[in-house]
């Protein structure tokens, strides 16, 4: 099953983030994604690099913002 297809089925907080420089996975598919994501509170965000860059500060303080939203129970 494709991410997609299951993916009307989660509910829980998500966050989803994509590399624009990414040439493994296409930003089209994350966009789907976080589209068909059925959960209430779902964020996306996209950040300069590649599929394995490491993360610009500014993603890792919106994860951890997110986490600390949304998580805390």
């Amino acid at each position: 099953m494709k991410p997609v297809e299951a993916a009307f089925k989660c509910r829980a907080p998500a966050l989803f983030i994509h590399a624009m420089e990414d040439d493994f996975i296409e930003m089209k598919n994350t966009q789907e994604n976080f589209d068909a994501y059925s959960g209430e509170i779902k964020e996306i965000a996209f950040c300069e690099g590649d599929h394995n860059s490491e993360r610009p500060d500014e993603i890792k303080d919106q994860i951890l913002k997110f986490f600390i939203k949304h998580l805390k129970n």
